[in-house]
């Protein structure tokens, strides 16, 4: 893997971690386990690897519903967060919006050159990317009421 596609990758990882506890910030839905977790597998064997965070805060609807109020689903906020600039952070004094790519770019360097693939799961709802227009629902009734994981998988051979 090319030294600027490692960036790439750490860069979104670093992302991800962030959005986990920004957007849970003061919202946690449970006063004793405030945590995130991430994983990396490195497959020498088949030449890729996973990187995975989990966090159990509020998920990806409750999170944009403060900025998108008419969210319906888990499924639609996952859909609406892999867009460009669409982020529940506020402006800043210059009405500039803060954040709001990482998903965006993520799924972007995957399906512009990197070759992956990108798994999101928000409460009861787990999808894979397949492009940056196309998402499959894998599963829309797990027995999860809160918590968010974003899963991507990469080849360097």
């Amino acid at each position: 893997m090319s030294q600027d596609s490692s960036s790439l990758v750490v860069s979104s990882f670093l992302e991800i971690v962030d959005n986990a506890f920004t957007h849970n910030l003061g919202r946690w839905p449970t006063s004793h386990y405030k945590r995130v977790a991430s994983i990396f597998i490195d497959d020498l064997t088949k030449k890729k690897f996973t990187i995975g965070v989990a966090d159990i805060g509020v998920g990806f609807k409750q999170t944009l519903k403060l900025r998108y109020p008419d969210l319906s689903s888990e499924l639609d906020a996952i859909k609406l967060a892999i867009k460009p600039n669409v982020s529940s952070r506020p402006t800043d004094y210059k009405g500039q919006k803060m954040g709001g790519n990482g998903l965006y770019y993520l799924q972007k360097n995957i399906f512009n050159g990197l070759s992956g693939r990108l798994f999101i799961r928000s409460c009861n709802c787990f999808c894979e990317i397949l492009s940056a227009n196309q998402i499959q629902e894998l599963e829309s009734d797990l027995p999860f009421k809160y918590g968010a994981n974003v899963f991507f998988e990469l080849s360097y051979a």
